[in-house]
């Protein structure tokens, strides 16, 4: 008779996994050897949602605001990374009351800039991250959202 081994990652476990994972890892900290991003689970209205293919994450901004981040392994690609992140967004703004989420992608990072348009968000700026990238900002509204045709969501 066989054993199933059940174990339960906490969210820090899961998203620092997921982070470090060699094609994540060079998107998100170009050079580094590894990243620690436990403190964003720390925060009450920090959401997480995935699992080892790949999250997405949520850090509060503000009243009903959150900054968005996909962490997406090679295992989770096209329609089914649409779909997970859809998923999320379902659950933020009706469950969570999200009024806006906000994301900032680097230029170079085209798969990524091309997932945010093909999920509703619109371009709302420029800035430059943490490494001296050059960014694009989008925001993505709860009204827009919820008036978008149901087989676009």
């Amino acid at each position: 008779m066989g054993y199933v081994l059940a174990f339960c990652m906490t969210d820090a476990e899961l998203l620092n996994r997921v982070a470090n994972r060699p094609e994540i890892l060079r998107s998100i900290a170009p050079g580094w050897s590894a990243v620690d991003l436990s403190l964003y689970t720390l925060h009450p209205r920090t959401y997480l949602f995935g699992d080892d293919d790949g999250v997405v994450l949520y850090v509060m901004r503000g009243h009903r605001t959150w900054d968005v981040h996909f962490l997406l392994t090679d295992a989770l690609r096209g329609k089914n990374a649409i779909q997970r992140i859809k998923e999320s967004l379902e659950t933020m703004f009706t469950t969570h009351g999200a009024l806006c989420i906000f994301g900032s992608t680097p230029r170079d990072n085209r798969a990524c800039r091309a997932m945010g348009r093909a999920l509703g968000a619109r371009p709302i700026g420029v800035s430059i991250d943490y490494f001296g990238r050059a960014s694009l900002d989008y925001v993505l509204e709860r009204d827009q959202w919820i008036g978008l045709p149901p087989q676009e969501v």
